[in-house]
């Protein structure tokens, strides 16, 4: 009786190391492919007037540790949405489409008002402040990924680009 019992409490012992090993072994490649993705936060939209028929989304990337690329975003919200960047040129504020955007690693991507942008083209209902909106990041090796986005207040005192907002110019 001693000597099953010792057996089963040696046994039960390989089997406890076992589980600990595999599920480091496990939590180091969870580790790794989190490691691997990027990270998206801070993600909203600015609301608009019910008549707008565009929008802007604004996130924060923050890449993992290989190179990769955003290719694009995808919402139920819209007809349609583009990564667009705004600049100053001549005096003029110019909005440009850009097809994708590289990612080195590590590296962080900021859109916000002014500057990059996630377009939503032909929104399919108005948004109001409270609402949450789900975007999907499609990057080349890391896949869709997808986030919500909380519709915030206009406030043209504090953010001189929201003034621009929901203007049809696409």
């Amino acid at each position: 009786m001693k000597m099953n019992l010792a057996g089963l409490l040696v046994a039960g012992v390989l089997v406890v190391a076992a589980g600990a090993h595999a599920a480091t072994v496990t939590d180091r490649k969870a580790e790794s492919a989190r490691s691997l993705a990027p990270l998206i936060s801070n993600a909203w939209i600015s609301e608009a007037p019910p008549v707008a028929k565009n929008n802007a989304a604004f996130v924060t990337v923050k890449n993992g540790t290989r190179k990769d690329a955003l290719l694009g975003v995808e919402t139920p919200a819209a007809g349609a949405a583009e990564l667009h960047q705004m600049s100053m040129a001549g005096g003029l504020m110019r909005m440009q489409r850009l097809p994708l955007i590289n990612l080195a690693p590590n590296a962080e991507l900021k859109f916000g008002p002014g500057g990059r942008h996630i377009m939503l083209i032909n929104m399919k209902s108005p948004l109001k402040a409270g609402d949450k909106v789900p975007l999907t990041l499609i990057f080349r090796k890391a896949g869709k990924i997808t986030v919500e986005a909380e519709v915030r207040a206009l406030n043209i005192e504090t953010d001189p680009a929201a003034e621009h907002a929901g203007h049809d110019h696409h």
